[in-house]
């Protein structure tokens, strides 16, 4: 699946996918949190942008699945889980 663009000027973007397929994602906010999880395969984060003091990226895939991040920002923190690699990273 690929969600071209999930946009909100002002408020947060949650994003769940489940059923095993590979999840492309290219999503910002003026003003808000952006929490993406993808269940059992890939997610890629071409473009990922958290605007406004305060607010949060977090990118997660559950069961299985990387997690290819391209261009990500986050006003505050930006927190990357992929369990496919049994790895987390976190940047302020």
């Amino acid at each position: 699946m690929t969600a071209t663009t999930l946009t909100a000027g002002t408020g947060n973007i949650p994003f769940d996918q489940t059923g095993g397929q590979t999840l492309a994602v290219t999503t910002s906010t003026t003003t808000g949190n952006i929490v993406i999880t993808n269940a059992g395969a890939n997610l890629t984060a071409t473009t990922v942008t958290a605007g406004g003091a305060g607010n949060d990226v977090t990118l997660t895939t559950t069961t299985s699945g990387n997690v290819l991040a391209g261009n990500v920002s986050a006003a505050d923190l930006a927190t990357i889980t992929a369990a496919g690699t049994s790895s987390s990273w976190k940047a302020r």
